[in-house]
């Protein structure tokens, strides 16, 4: 009966594949029925001949307190992307992450007001050039479209000659230039000839040009292709200047001239009928704070306002020459209206072709054409002829257009049984559901040393094709390696004779494959760690490649700060002044380092004697009419006035060698000053903690302290000492001295900002470093790198960069910059009372391809598991569940065997200090399981047998934790956690000495 009833059985199938095939061609073919009627229906509704908008916006400044700038920039994505231009076509281009940026009160939000309603970075931004992508030349070639073949899609402008494109520029700029991250420029010739490039290439029908800054309507004055539009928000000389502050973020939050445009685009919708003419029309000079302009002689179109905006804007202040190139034609213009929602949103209208053509047909004509000649300038404005149908009627050529589309769906029919013939000619290793591929049904409970772990897979030859049960005896409980299979047929080809070994291999491989999906439905997919489980959602192991030391930040901010000091007036400042913070990440202050830290640690003066001194530079003679300097410089600590009856050296450096960090000493008679005069001396020893010379002699008196006739202030006989040796400065507690001095600064990932301090002091940088907030990926401040920077051989700045990563000499590789130059160079860092933290010291072996394997304890950490539990704390080496590096913790069941909590700790007491308070820091994830497996993960934290935190965080990626904690001495320190199928993970551990 069987045999009778199979061929019947291949005819029934034979036809219905017939019959779904002739069903599919007939769809296709009222598919473009359809689609025909939808283009009668959209054809004519646009203003413009144009069937797509792109938009490129580009934020070009750096440093944190250019945030206004990436503001300006995201309104605008937010403006695109709210009118209808998709993320798909927005080049959207930042060149720093005030996002990310360890400063940001708000993290992973930027604000454009005080009030912060509205989030413009949200979750739903897509960055296509970021930090150091954003450069001038890639600039260009996205307008141009040269891009290397290695650049995907998302970042390429993939217009065409019927697209309209917005661009938006923000940043410094000056006459004719624009910076890129006060690096480079970019002028008016450049964007002038890459637009050029562009229409010559059919790369657009009609672009809009907007720039907000300096002096920005310069940049749009060397255009000379068809068919732009530009504005801009201020005149030749005029600066463009900044909205409003927002105190709790700390920097202007908006430039003024974008604020009021996307203000008024808050009132333009998808549909609105609004021109360009009512946008500029909107401009008010005394709102804005500067002069905006237009360009409009370049614009074939007319830009709509009427009478109105022949007037330009009285009323609102703006008048005045050169505001508007091009007003003059616009009287004469013919044609429709600019709509605002011709360059702000997605279009309305859609092309229709004309008579007897199709899409495909335009492609295939297109792309010939492109390859052999260049795209004619003549009637790219020119309106687009629509063909008229009545009724029912079938548009001609629709059907060429079926035929198409028929011999698309016999190329697939085609291409598929040929995919099909070559799968089953093909070996079994080759086989779609895979020789080696396994998948873990169930797992018996396990004793501690019998564990049986059953698998289904394919067992698939040409000659004999069967599903089996693999069950495999664990040889070792601690080893997953060490297995004895044993191979049990589940199904045979005898079953099933009729079937060739072909057929067999899809049979059984899709039978596989439905059990598979119904063993995940009902299981979860859930993998344990132990068998090397694919996490559900990714935790997210860190890379730090992005975080490199901001060397630009440091650089143009020592150029604009001064830190110069001498001793001015007559009263002596005695002790010197605290260290003082002039410039924290790009903005200057002036804060004593003390006031950050509650019990700052001071260290003793150095002992010399004279003789350790060696004289700099000589000073004037004390003649009538001699005349020299005293010193301008960095580090100035104090200074004291000595007997002047003799010239005394000694006397000034037997001050310096009393005041803490003092290596050089500047002798001078100042006179003409009462205060000196009154006490009888008018010698002044002024005492540094950096070395100076002679072109630093800035003070050359001149001041009128006393009413005339009373001469002018004067200093004769200026003469420098030096130590002949700097102080080597002391170690914080809490640190250790990784490398220096040299001649290089750090380069290194990890970065989370810098400071400068008014003197070369390694414990205000330490104290600095303890008392940064903790970054959001990184964690707390691990490593500073405290330098100093001298302008051609004068200290100019002392440099403090903070790290969350530990780095070393080998990454001391910036030496400076142009006339900058990096000297006495030293990083430190904190010491853990924890050994081995990251859990790098466990590892599977040094000649291992791909490390996988995990152990209840080794020398640094141990893990305890319940009488009846069985590695419920455990950890690993493998790189795909760490946060850093390839070792990481776990609590919970390894082997997924029971739900019991297990300990981590560890393996001795620690070696902490009684009384001194410490930070313990440490990364958590729970992301293993998915949502519904990880709701019950957990963490106590323990400390000495206290819990002194408890963590329930459910479903999360790695997030940085935080305690302080106060010593006994020999403290005992534990994790207790995990709950199976509840995983979770410990990466980073560390505890740091508290100080501040």
């Amino acid at each position: 009966m069987l045999s009778l009833f199979i061929p019947t059985l291949t005819k029934f199938w034979s036809v219905f594949l017939v019959l779904w095939l002739t069903a599919c061609l007939l769809v296709a073919g009222t598919h473009n029925e359809h689609e025909n009627i939808v283009k009668d229906f959209f054809k004519g509704n646009g203003s413009s001949t144009h069937t797509n908008n792109w938009a490129v916006l580009v934020c070009s400044s750096r440093y944190w307190f250019n945030y206004r700038h990436m503001a300006n920039a995201l309104g605008m994505y937010r403006t695109v992307k709210r009118l209808g231009i998709p993320d798909s076509n927005i080049i959207l281009m930042l060149a720093d992450d005030a996002a990310c940026n360890s400063r940001n009160k708000f993290p992973a939000s930027v604000y454009a007001n005080p009030g912060r309603h509205l989030d413009l970075y949200g979750s739903n931004i897509e960055v296509d050039y970021r930090g150091y992508e954003v450069t001038v030349e890639n600039f260009l070639r996205v307008l141009t479209g040269r891009l290397p073949e290695s650049v995907p899609r998302s970042k390429r402008l993939l217009s065409d000659s019927n697209s309209n494109i917005f661009v938006y520029m923000t940043g410094h700029g000056g006459s004719e230039f624009l910076k890129f991250q006060d690096n480079e420029e970019i002028s008016a010739h450049d964007i002038a000839d890459a637009f050029e490039q562009m229409w010559q290439g059919g790369r657009y029908n009609e672009i809009f040009f907007m720039i907000d800054t300096c002096q920005a309507n310069t940049m749009y004055s060397k255009f000379y292709s068809p068919n732009i539009l530009a504005t801009g928000s201020s005149l030749e000389g005029e600066n463009s200047y900044s909205h409003e502050n927002d105190n709790d973020i700390g920097v202007s939050v908006i430039d003024s001239y974008t604020h009021y445009v996307l203000e008024y685009m808050e009132g333009v919708n998808k549909t609105s009928r609004l021109t360009m003419g009512d946008l500029f029309m909107s401009y008010n000079v005394p709102k804005i704070g500067s002069h905006p302009g237009i360009r409009s002689d370049l614009f074939s179109r007319p830009l709509g306002g009427g009478e109105v905006l022949h007037s330009y804007g009285i009323g609102n202040g703006w008048r005045h020459p050169g505001e508007w190139a091009g007003r003059e034609q616009e009287r004469y213009k013919k044609g429709s209206e600019a709509l605002i929602t011709d360059f702000f949103g997605g279009v309305v209208g859609v092309d229709v072709e004309e008579e007897g053509t199709s899409d495909a047909d335009n492609l295939e004509e297109s792309l010939d054409q492109s390859k052999t000649t260049q795209p004619s300038k003549a009637g790219r404005n020119s309106d687009i002829k629509a063909a008229t149908y009545s009724g029912s009627a079938e548009k001609p050529g629709a059907s060429g257009t079926r035929w198409k589309e028929f011999r698309a769906w016999a190329s697939f029919l085609i291409v598929g049984l040929l995919v099909g013939v070559v799968w089953t000619r093909r070996s079994t290793l080759w086989h779609p559901f895979g020789f080696r591929i396994t998948r873990t049904v169930a797992i018996d409970p396990c004793s501690k040393n019998n564990c049986l772990r059953i698998n289904i897979q394919p067992f698939l030859t040409e000659s004999d094709s069967r599903i089996a049960v693999i069950v495999c005896k664990q040889e070792s409980a601690h080893s997953p390696f060490q297995q004895s299979c044993k191979l049990t047929p589940l199904v045979q080809n005898r079953i099933l004779s009729f079937l060739s070994a072909s057929m067999a291999k899809f049979f059984f491989g899709s039978l596989l494959a439905l059990s598979t999906l119904a063993v995940s439905l009902a299981e979860g997919n859930l993998v344990y760690p132990a068998y090397g489980g694919v996490p559900v959602a990714d935790a997210g192991s860190v890379d730090f490649n992005n975080s490199l030391t901001n060397t630009d930040s440091i650089v143009s901010t020592a150029q604009i700060v001064d830190q110069k000091g001498g001793a001015a007036g007559d009263v002596i400042p005695l002790p010197p002044p605290p260290v003082t913070l002039t410039a924290i990440d790009g903005e200057i202050v002036n804060v004593p380092v003390d006031s950050l830290v509650t019990n700052q640690t001071q260290s003793s003066p150095t002992k010399r004697s004279v003789n350790d001194y060696v004289q700099i530079f000589k000073g004037t003679g004390t003649g009538p009419y001699d005349r020299d300097g005293s010193i301008e410089g960095t580090a100035y600590l104090t200074f004291t006035v000595l007997d002047n009856s003799t010239y005394n050296v000694d006397a000034c450096l037997k001050f310096c060698d009393n005041v803490e960090q003092c290596v050089f000493a500047n002798l001078y008679y100042e006179f003409n000053n009462p205060g000196l005069d009154s006490g009888g001396s008018n010698l002044k020893c002024a005492v540094y903690a950096d070395v100076h010379n002679a072109t630093e002699k800035l003070n050359r008196g001149g001041q009128q302290l006393a009413p005339p006739p009373a001469g002018l202030t004067y200093i004769q006989q200026s003469t420098g000492w030096a130590a002949k040796s700097l102080v080597e400065p002391k170690t914080p507690d809490g640190f250790e001295l990784v490398f220096g001095p040299t001649n290089g600064a750090n380069n290194a990932p990890g970065y989370m900002g810098f400071a400068f301090i008014d003197r070369y002091d390694v414990q205000a940088c330490a104290d600095l470093c303890n008392t940064r907030g903790a970054d959001s990926q990184g964690g707390n401040c691990q490593y500073f790198n405290i330098w100093r920077a001298l302008v051609n051989g004068v200290p100019t700045t002392y440099t403090c960069s903070m790290y969350f990563l530990v780095a070393d000499e080998s990454t001391a590789v910036n030496f400076g910059q142009g006339n900058l130059a990096v000297t006495e160079s030293r990083g430190y860092r904190r010491k853990s009372v924890i050994p081995d933290g990251g859990f790098e010291g466990f590892n599977c072996g040094t000649n291992i391809t791909a490390p996988f394997c995990f152990t209840p304890g080794y020398s640094a950490w141990k893990g305890i598991s319940p009488a009846t539990g069985h590695l419920d704390a455990s950890i690993f080496d493998y790189a795909p569940y760490a946060r850093t590096g390839h070792g990481v913790a776990l609590l919970g069941s390894a082997f997924g065997e029971d739900d019991f909590p297990g300990t981590l700790s560890p393996a001795s007491s620690l070696d902490t200090e009684a009384g001194k308070t410490y930070t313990l820091q440490f990364f958590h994830s729970s992301a293993f399981s998915g949502a519904e497996g990880e709701a019950d993960a957990f963490i106590e934290v323990h400390w000495n047998d206290a819990v002194i935190a408890t963590i329930k965080p459910g479903f999360s990626g790695w997030t940085f934790y935080s305690f302080n904690v106060v010593a006994q001495g020999n403290d005992v320190l534990q994790f207790h956690g995990g709950k199976a199928p509840s995983y979770d993970f410990l990466d980073d551990v560390s505890l740091f000495l508290t100080v501040g």
